[in-house]
């Protein structure tokens, strides 16, 4: 009897595949830069696997034009930058991370059911257990760091606060969230109410207000996604282009934390730090604003020994903070944008990420599915817009990887799922029948 010809993945390698996922979220909450050497593994089981069974790959035709415009005047942008070693290195980091997940996101998009469900499976798994592992560390005070680092350290552990090293990760991982909550929910409802308990417990006891309100950011979004399925896109890009190209010639009229004001009425000091960064981002940008400083400039703006003691006003009064005009990136992915790709590169980039808000739109996912790519993506939009560099190769594999497996939990929601009861959407569909 001939055996039968499949394109699909081989089960050797979705195991292998299942694995890694199952892994990446605690090594993702130990060490969110370790998701690079992740990347960096997945990427090669993907090549052989392509390789193995060549699928047929999809003909994305102009989809591919805005990508490597922007990736092309970015290369462009390293013959003006003020370091070009760096700018080059940037770059070949950026292409790295792009190659990678390409190669990586054609080989999950062509795996098959079984495939795509077991990868799912260990991702949720994987959350899971991210989730107990932190309730148990903050239960515990870090006792699980704490140990790992006494045996590195032979004993001599310095660490202070056990959980600022977990931010990056959970904020990492908050971008999954939703996607995660209603793959969960559609496959056990019991379990998803407890899964989706864990992840909120998990951002509300961490040490940075930005995760909870990520989360919150990215569960308004689906509801609001669900509700205006073609309105919500919509006006998300055009307060995203609104704000975006007027960002730069705003930023003065945000609070001044250097003005003095009444107690009470004074900016948390991480805030104040963060409108002082955006002051002197807005300030450089006015300088180029058409073609920018070039790729990554924004680390050689100013030297370490610019960073000084500013006064800033504090709820409770007066407060001295170390400030660096600008420390390694703005803080803000729009800010970056404009001070090293210019105009040009934030018309770029608003375009790239109009075209992933219409990429979903026009997917072939269910109502439910797409509502929970649109609040994946707006919390990564949130968090990037208030925290890390874009060209961050530990956060830029982030935002990708978090898209490729959001958009497999969210393709494995059967359609027949597409009207189950999930409470505002599900009121919302009883309304329009």
């Amino acid at each position: 009897m001939t055996e039968k010809i499949t394109t699909d993945m081989s089960s050797a390698t979705s195991k292998m595949m299942a694995i890694i996922f199952a892994l990446m979220p605690t090594l993702v909450l130990f060490a969110a830069r370790g998701i690079v050497p992740a990347l960096i593994l997945l990427m090669i089981i993907a090549a052989v696997d392509l390789w193995g069974r060549r699928p047929p790959l999809p003909n994305l035709g102009r989809q591919w034009l805005v990508p490597f415009a922007f990736l092309g005047w970015a290369a462009l942008s390293t013959i003006w930058a003020t370091d070009h070693a760096s700018a080059l290195k940037s770059l070949a980091g950026i292409s790295g991370v792009f190659a990678a997940t390409i190669i990586l996101a054609l080989s999950i998009a062509s795996a098959g059911p079984a495939a795509t469900r077991k990868i799912s499976t260990s991702l949720m798994i994987g959350f899971a257990v991210m989730c107990a592992i932190y309730l148990f560390e903050y239960a515990t005070d870090g006792m699980l760091l704490y140990i790992g680092r006494d045996i590195l350290s032979k004993g001599q552990s310095t660490l202070k606060d056990y959980r600022v090293l977990y931010n990056s990760g959970l904020i990492i991982l908050t971008g999954l969230a939703v996607p995660l909550i209603l793959a969960v929910w559609f496959r056990q409802r019991g379990l998803g109410v407890l899964f989706a308990l864990a992840i909120v417990a998990a951002a509300a006891l961490a040490d940075a207000a930005v995760i909870i309100v990520a989360l919150g950011v990215g569960c308004l979004a689906f509801v609001a996604a669900r509700l205006l399925p073609r309105a919500f896109p919509i006006a998300a890009i055009l307060m995203l282009t609104v704000v975006g190209l007027s960002l730069p010639f705003n930023t003065d009229r945000l609070p001044d934390p250097r003005i003095e004001v009444p107690t009470g009425e004074g900016l948390w000091p991480p805030v104040a730090s963060r409108m002082l960064i955006w002051r002197a981002a807005a300030e450089n940008i006015e300088k180029t604003p058409i073609i920018g400083l070039g790729l990554n400039s924004s680390k050689n703006l100013y030297p370490s020994s610019t960073r000084k003691l500013v006064k800033v006003y504090y709820d409770h009064g007066p407060l001295q903070i170390f400030v660096e005009p600008i420390p390694l990136h703005p803080h803000n992915v729009m800010l970056q944008i404009w001070l090293e790709l210019g105009l040009v590169g934030t018309l770029l980039f608003i375009a790239l990420l109009a075209q992933g808000f219409y990429t979903i739109v026009k997917s072939d996912l269910t109502k439910n599915a797409r509502a929970a790519m649109m609040g994946s993506a707006t919390t990564l939009l949130f968090v990037a817009n208030i925290s890390f560099g874009i060209w961050q190769k530990w956060w830029l594999t982030a935002i990708i990887l978090t898209f490729i497996l959001a958009y497999n939990l969210c393709r494995n929601l059967a359609a027949k799922t597409e009207h189950a009861d999930i409470g505002v959407s599900a009121l919302h569909d009883q309304a329009q029948g």
